[in-house]
């Protein structure tokens, strides 16, 4: 929590000394962002009605992720076909067609900035890089923003703003890529036999 506090806090304080990335620091982040084909993460998320709330986030290229929450219990994940939000307490499960969510767009296997992803905003601080885009195609779905640290450079934040322009932030600690433990692809199924 400390050191989601204090990145936060540092980012914001030098954002009126922001710049525009460059070209080659817009490749930088394509090529990390492509690079990763698994990740894990503990993450702290901060939703649009001010609460908080925390847990542990899998990912699995292209198309997979899981969202799993400490304090409710509500899972979000993508399979690849559906976006699907599963009560485990209920056994009951919601879902989307997953080109229809934001958040999908961080399972993609390539990620191409300036082709079907536009990019709305981007800056350089003295401790961080922050790009923002939306699909081109599908504007109204809203917008994703990743938030880097420069030294080392890794992904410490996302933002996902929805078509009603409600946001939610959600900060990674110790943001692992290509972790030696393999992630099974049993954390994205769910028991409702609809999304199998």
């Amino acid at each position: 929590m400390l050191k989601y506090i204090i990145f936060t806090f540092l980012f914001l304080s030098n954002v009126c000394l922001a710049e525009t990335l460059s070209n080659n620091e817009l490749s930088k982040i394509e090529k990390y962002l492509n690079n990763i084909h698994t990740a894990e993460a503990e993450f702290i998320q901060l939703n649009h009605d001010g609460t908080l709330s925390e847990g542990i986030f899998y990912l699995k290229k292209p198309g997979k992720f899981r969202w799993q929450y400490n304090d409710q219990p509500i899972i979000v994940i993508a399979n690849g076909k559906s976006l699907i939000y599963y009560d485990t307490e209920l056994e009951q499960s919601n879902y989307i067609p997953i080109e229809n969510s934001i958040a999908a767009l961080i399972t993609r296997k390539k990620i191409k900035f300036n082709s079907d992803l536009e990019v709305i905003k981007s800056m350089k601080t003295e401790g961080a890089m922050l790009i923002t885009a939306k699909k081109s195609k599908q504007k109204d779905i809203g917008e994703f923003t990743f938030v880097f640290s420069i030294e080392p450079f890794e992904l410490k934040k996302i933002e996902l703003t929805d078509a009603n322009k409600q946001k939610v932030s959600v900060n990674f600690i110790n943001f692992l890529v290509n972790p030696s433990k393999k992630i099974s692809d049993d954390l994205f199924a769910v028991k409702d036999s609809r999304f199998k």
